[in-house]
């Protein structure tokens, strides 16, 4: 069991540098990003997290926009701003020489100081019949299914969009947290109504999705946070084992 600790040291810090990295990435992103759709009669504000910030249609919009094809054009405004912040952020990437040190990141063989590295890149071998498993391969299992457990929680946890919708129902936006959002827009309803109107039931229709998202959130908040602790307690049982040989099989 010599190394252990040193294995489960570097296992810890491989988790602290992938935060930090994650963490780097956010931070790069365009702190706002504006567009519209071809006309011009559709703005559209992308906050720094890539959710919509708001949207608004100009006073004139009907001069360039059939009434059946305004849901269309928010859509298409919105799809011109995350083309212009994948841009923007690629740029930002490049020139900082992230996406290079996440690829080095990535591709270093992850394996115990002093030995050969495992097949598969870093992931553990599969023992043989009768072999027993070191806690440092059972370390290196812990960190890979929490990490798929922390950024992929199941379905029940993560629902797949919010959506919310104006008063009368005349405009219904629906939102995912990475970003993706459609809108639809009722053509007889948008008739009757100025430009003002239209602006307020898109507000009311983004205020309530982007509720959705928050509660959506607090709930994958809670475990993520679950999940966390167990690597802590996981990797504080392993390192115990480590220091003192042969106590894993026994019972308090």
């Amino acid at each position: 069991m010599v190394g252990i600790g040193e294995d489960l040291e570097r296992l810890r810090q491989r988790a602290v540098n992938l935060q930090e990295m994650m963490q780097e990435l956010q931070e790069s992103s365009p702190e706002r990003i504006e567009s519209t759709d071809r006309t011009g009669a559709v703005r559209v504000v992308m906050r720094q997290d890539g959710l919509p910030e708001s949207i608004q249609v100009d006073v004139r919009w009907q001069n360039h926009i059939r009434p059946q094809a305004l849901g269309e054009a928010i859509n298409e405004a919105w799809q011109q701003a995350v083309r212009r912040r994948d841009e923007t952020w690629a740029r930002a990437l490049k020139d900082s020489g992230w996406q290079d040190r996440f690829e080095r990141y990535r591709s270093a063989p992850e394996q115990a100081p002093g030995q050969p590295a495992q097949p598969g890149q870093g992931q553990a071998a599969q023992p043989g019949p009768g072999t027993q498993r070191t806690p440092n391969a059972i370390a290196e299992d812990v960190i890979n299914a929490l990490d798929t457990a922390i950024s992929s929680p199941g379905p029940e946890s993560q629902p797949t969009h919010a959506r919310g919708s104006s008063p009368d129902n005349g405009i219904v936006i629906m939102l995912t947290r990475n970003g993706q959002m459609s809108c639809s827009v009722d053509a007889r309803w948008v008739t009757t109504q100025t430009s003002s109107d239209i602006n307020q039931a898109l507000r009311a229709a983004l205020a309530a999705a982007h509720e959705q998202l928050r509660n959506q959130a607090a709930s994958t908040a809670a475990f993520t946070g679950h999940a966390s602790q167990l690597l802590e307690e996981s990797l504080a049982m392993l390192n115990q084992m480590a220091r003192f040989p042969g106590t894993e099989g026994r019972r308090p």
